[in-house]
Formats: C-alpha cells, sequence, structure tokens
C-alpha cells in the first residue's frame, strides 16, 4: 500500500527526490501498519471475527465496485461523480455499521422493533381439565388486563432509525454499490459529463449489452441508446504489432 500510494498518488502531483521518496514510503509503511493492528484491534471487540470480516469487506468492496461499474459501463462517468460516490458510499455504509454496533452494545436489539407484548400474565392455566383450570384461575377485567400489559410487558421506545440500522452485514457490499454507482451518475450528469462522453477511448468502456452471449438477440440501434449513443467495437485481444513480434521472435529461435 506505501508504495502504491507513491508510485500512483505521489510521484505524478509532485518532484521530489528519490530520498525523500524512499522516507515518505517508510512513514507511510508505519502508517498502513498501525491501521492494520488498529483494524484487528477492531474486529476483536466486534464478536465474531467472520462478521467483522464480511462486514468490513461489504464497507470497502461495495463502493470500489460501484466506482469500477460506472467507470467502464458508463462513457458520462467523470472524477467528480467518481469521488462523489465513492466518498458517499463508504460514508454510508459506515454509519450503518458504527449504528449497529453502539446500539448492540447498548443492549437495544435491531432485529425486530417494536414487537408486540407476549406475556401470558393473566391468562388461564391449563392443567390437565381445561373447565377446572377455568374456574379455579382468577379471571382478571379487561381493563386490568390492558393495564398490567402496558406496565410491564411494553418495551422501551426506540427510534425509528434502527430499522436503518436492523439491516444485516450482509447487504452492507449491495448498499455500498448501489449508493455510489447512483450518486456517481447523478453527479457526473450534473457535472456535464454527458457533453463528454465521446472522448472516453473505446477500449476502457465494456458495455454490458454488447457482450457476445447478448448481441445476438439486440440490434444494434438498441445497443446504440443503451450505450448512451457512443460507439464502440469490441477491442482485439491481441495487438496485431504483438503477434507480429512474438512470431518473428519464435522463428528467430528455431533457427538457433
Amino acid at each position: 500500500m506505501a508504495c502504491v500510494t507513491v508510485e500512483d498518488f505521489l510521484k505524478p502531483c509532485t518532484r521530489l527526490s528519490n530520498n525523500t521518496y524512499g522516507w515518505i514510503s517508510r512513514g507511510l509503511a508505519v502508517v498502513y501498519g498501525c491501521a492494520c493492528i488498529g483494524m484487528a484491534y477492531l474486529a476483536s471487540t466486534l464478536g465474531g471475527v467472520l462478521q467483522a470480516a464480511i462486514s468490513i469487506f461489504g464497507i470497502v468492496g461495495g463502493p470500489l465496485i460501484g466506482i469500477f461499474t460506472l467507470g467502464f459501463v458508463f462513457p458520462f462517468a467523470n472524477s467528480w461523480g467518481g469521488l462523489s460516490g465513492l466518498v458517499l458510499g463508504l460514508a454510508c455504509t459506515s454509519w450503518m455499521y458504527r449504528g449497529a454496533v453502539d446500539y448492540g452494545k447498548a443492549g437495544i436489539s435491531t432485529s425486530i422493533r417494536n414487537k408486540l407484548p407476549v406475556s401470558t400474565a393473566g391468562c388461564p392455566v391449563v392443567t390437565g381439565n381445561s373447565t377446572a383450570a377455568f374456574t379455579t384461575t382468577p379471571v382478571l377485567s379487561t381493563a386490568a388486563l390492558l393495564s398490567e400489559n402496558l406496565t410491564t410487558t411494553l418495551p422501551p421506545e426506540i427510534p425509528g432509525v434502527v430499522d436503518f440500522y436492523s439491516v444485516s452485514y450482509l447487504y452492507y457490499g449491495c448498499i455500498g454499490f448501489a449508493v455510489t454507482l447512483g450518486f456517481g451518475i447523478i453527479v457526473s450528469l450534473l457535472s456535464c459529463g454527458w457533453r463528454t462522453r465521446h472522448d472516453v477511448p473505446s477500449e476502457l468502456l465494456r458495455p454490458p449489452f454488447d457482450h457476445w452471449s447478448i448481441r445476438p438477440w439486440l440490434p444494434e440501434k438498441v445497443r446504440y441508446v443503451l450505450r448512451f449513443g457512443v460507439q464502440w467495437h469490441e477491442p482485439p485481444l491481441f495487438n496485431q504489432q504483438e503477434v507480429n513480434t512474438v512470431s518473428n521472435t519464435g522463428r528467430n529461435e528455431e533457427k538457433r
């Protein structure tokens, strides 16, 4: 991670000496190491390690898949849309995860809210002869039953946001993907990405409706609309120059 950060983010934007980049890389290695240790400590306090691992993977993996899908499916996507969608997707999934953890530590169940009372207080107990049970058990009035149930069995009022936190951790990835993709599309369109959709090289796109399994069933006019008015041709698997180079290399080896 430290090397990737230096090579892909710092070097294209800055002009420093190799010695400086080396020290920055060492410092980033320490920072990432501390972050990994902190995440391991956080996972140890969450109960199930598997649940924590799946939750963290969904929090991070969903928005990442969303931003990749935004880039190679929608030609009008731009940097503003990708960045805003990624930030909002991470914020949404992190908020859900943090809220579920906080309410769980407070002893408030996030599974089912405002359950109806299930107490059997005041009900006749059947122990063999139902008639005897009904005659020996004191019958309470309707007002007394309602008063007892309301005062002893109703759970405390829980905020409505708990329903948002009650989503299973298995859906964090799907929610992050949807939020990232949705907000990325909206922001890209608002930031005039539609005007520059023809400037994107076709080899960087992968329209889903131009797949070889779907292409024979859809005419070109329909696929052109589904590509948002962008011409696209499937790039060859190998460049002709590379093929010639490989073939010449093979011939030279055979001559030797």
